[in-house]
């Protein structure tokens, strides 16, 4: 004899709580991969300690024209010396390098030693404001807190807000 009972209204809520908690489930994991993509595997969560504001329409250092607030970060995560960077953001780098302190590098996207030294030359320019308030004494040729600020800041052609952090 086989067992022919019909469903239940409470099977069918069952089932329907599980799609949703399944659902739910799905989407948290999603977003936390997003996330974790997004942060950690392209650096594209900002600089923690650094801020740059524009509250006045501003021209770029390629002489383009930004509505107050709306400047894009130029250099979109930190250079590191010995650090897997982005290629792009390198190449970004040393064009601003070259345009702004006339470093004469290649653009290859390489953080190479010629690269750290023209940071390091950058960061020694503007120590008052890059490597003083932090307790730095000497230029470390990351681009990172406040460096990646005020390239930010220089690029968007605004004065840089620095948060200590």
């Amino acid at each position: 004899m086989s067992d022919t009972t019909p469903v239940s209204r409470l099977d069918r809520t069952n089932r329907a709580a599980l799609i949703v908690v399944v659902a739910a489930l799905a989407v948290a994991w999603f977003t936390g991969s997003w996330w974790w993509y997004t942060c950690h595997i392209k650096n594209l969560c900002g600089t923690p300690g650094a801020v740059v504001s524009t509250t006045t329409a501003s021209t770029t250092a390629t002489g383009e024209v930004q509505k107050p607030g709306s400047c894009p970060n130029y250099l979109t995560a930190p250079i590191i010396a010995g650090a897997t960077n982005d290629r792009m953001n390198v190449e970004e780098l040393q064009k601003f390098l070259n345009r702004t302190e006339k470093a004469r590098l290649n653009i290859d996207g390489k953080y190479s030693a010629k690269v750290i030294a023209a940071v390091k030359r950058y960061q020694t320019k503007y120590k008052k404001t890059l490597l003083t308030p932090f307790g730095l004494t000497s230029p470390t040729g990351n681009v990172d807190g406040a460096t990646l600020t005020k390239i930010n800041a220089t690029f968007c052609g605004v004065t840089p807000t620095y948060v200590k952090g």
